[in-house]
C-alpha cells in the first residue's frame, strides 16, 4: 500500500495515499482534523443534509427529491453549513444572551410555544446593542437543551427573505465562532438541527 506524508506549515501527518477520509483546518493557529464525509478547507467548516426533519447520513443515498434539487443547483434546500473561524467573532450579546436582554428592555413584542421544547420570538421594532433594527427576523429558542454557554441555544429566521436566511452563530471553543447557515423552513426543526450541529463538531479533533 502506498503511503504519502503531508507537511503543512507547523502541521504534519501520515495518511494512506489520496484515499484519505480526514481534511485538516486551522483557526486561530491551530490545525484540527476532521472526516470528509461533513468537512472541508474549501469552506473551512462543515455541512450536513437534513431531510424529512432529520439528518441525512453521509454514507446514505440521496432520496430522489433531494437528489433533483442539488442537480438544479437547490442544494441550500437541504443542506446546513457550519463556518468557523477565529476572526471577527461578533460581540455580545447575542444567542439567548440577546433574548435576556430584550425582555429586560421590554423589546418583545410575542412569545409563543411552537411545539414542547420550541418558542418563537418576535421583536418591536427597535434598535438593538449592534445599532441595527432587530424585527427583522424570528428567534427560535431551543427551551429544553443547554448550549455550550449553558443558556438555550437560539437561531434566528427571515421568513420573508430569500431561502439560506435561517442560522445562528456562537463560541464553539475559546476564540473559535461557529456560524451555521440553513434554509429558513428548517427552524422548525431547529433543537434537532443544533444536536446535529453539535455532534458534527465534535467529530473534528486537535491536530
Amino acid at each position: 500500500r502506498l503511503r504519502s506524508t503531508i507537511v503543512i506549515v507547523g502541521f504534519h501527518t501520515k495518511r494512506r495515499g489520496a484515499l484519505s477520509k480526514e481534511v485538516p483546518l486551522k483557526f486561530g493557529g491551530q490545525w484540527f482534523i476532521g472526516p470528509k464525509d461533513y468537512f472541508s478547507s474549501g469552506i473551512n467548516g462543515a455541512s450536513f443534509v437534513w431531510w424529512d426533519h432529520k439528518p441525512l447520513s453521509s454514507s446514505t443515498k440521496r432520496p430522489p427529491e433531494a437528489q433533483a434539487l442539488a442537480v438544479a443547483g437547490k442544494g441550500d434546500d437541504f443542506s446546513v453549513e457550519i463556518f468557523l473561524r477565529s476572526t471577527n467573532i461578533p460581540p455580545e450579546p447575542h444567542g439567548y444572551k440577546l433574548i435576556e436582554l430584550a425582555e429586560a428592555k421590554g423589546w418583545i413584542a410575542d412569545r409563543r410555544v411552537v411545539r414542547p421544547g420550541l418558542d418563537a420570538v418576535t421583536m418591536k421594532h427597535v434598535i438593538g446593542p449592534t445599532g441595527q433594527y432587530i424585527d427583522h427576523v424570528t428567534y427560535y429558542i431551543a427551551t429544553g437543551l443547554k448550549g455550550i454557554d449553558h443558556l438555550p441555544p437560539v437561531a434566528t429566521c427571515a421568513h420573508d427573505h430569500p431561502a439560506g436566511s435561517g442560522g445562528t452563530g456562537f463560541i464553539w471553543q475559546p476564540g473559535i465562532w461557529a456560524g451555521t447557515r440553513m434554509n429558513q423552513k428548517h427552524c422548525a426543526d431547529w433543537p434537532e438541527i443544533y444536536q446535529e450541529t453539535i455532534r458534527v463538531l465534535q467529530q473534528l479533533r486537535k491536530a
